[in-house]
């Protein structure tokens, strides 16, 4: 049985209180639609669990400490896939949260204590990997402007101009238009599917 956003957040609460010793405090729980997400931020780092209740999916970032949101958000399973042991969670949301605190407690204990060498990795990856998205999107653009420190990019919206990691990125990319619009910001990149959207978007974060 799937768990409601209440019991979610219930669960959540008892499997986590374990953080408040390593310097983080929780946020409000915030539920929009079948969404619930709840935020444990410290000095250091932020960590965020997210469920829905429509489809019982789990999932878990952390990053750098910021309003609701990590900055430089890494998930969970990447972080995972970097432990030597690779656990894996179950699908099962109250299971995986419950996996969840025990790796927290034992493998990802350091991490959490404030040495950031597991994420660190991830993150170094991830910024060069953007830096290449980024060089060839330029290279290939039909048409670039710039609004503060955010940019657009006009590209033409095939595979071959976007690239694979875009894609994986933005797994549900929509093909039916000649172009698309990536707008590039501090924060993180958004892909639009006008012009005129794009240009709100760069405004909003310029």
């Amino acid at each position: 049985m799937f768990q409601s956003s209440q019991v979610f957040i219930d669960n959540i609460h008892k499997s986590f209180q374990f953080l408040k010793q390593f310097g983080f405090e929780s946020k409000p729980a915030k539920t929009f639609r079948d969404e619930t997400s709840i935020c444990y931020t410290s000095s250091i780092l932020m960590v965020v669990f997210c469920h829905s209740s429509y489809n019982d999916d789990y999932w878990c970032v952390i990053g750098k400490p910021d309003t609701d949101y990590p900055k430089k958000p890494v998930s969970l399973a990447d972080l995972l896939n970097e432990l030597e042991s690779k656990p894996e969670l179950p699908k099962d949301s109250a299971q995986a949260i419950q996996k969840t605190s025990e790796i927290m407690k034992n493998e990802l204990k350091e991490l959490l204590n404030g040495k950031l060498n597991l994420i660190t990795k991830i993150w170094a990856k991830e910024e060069s990997a953007a830096q290449d998205i980024y060089s060839y999107q330029k290279e290939v653009a039909l048409y670039c402007e710039s609004i503060g420190n955010a940019e657009i990019l006009e590209i033409p919206n095939t595979v071959e101009a976007l690239g694979s990691s875009f894609l994986q990125r933005f797994s549900e990319h929509d093909f039916s238009q000649k172009t698309t619009w990536v707008v590039i910001t501090k924060l993180a990149d958004f892909n639009c599917n006008s012009y005129e959207l794009a240009k709100e978007v760069a405004q909003q974060h310029k």
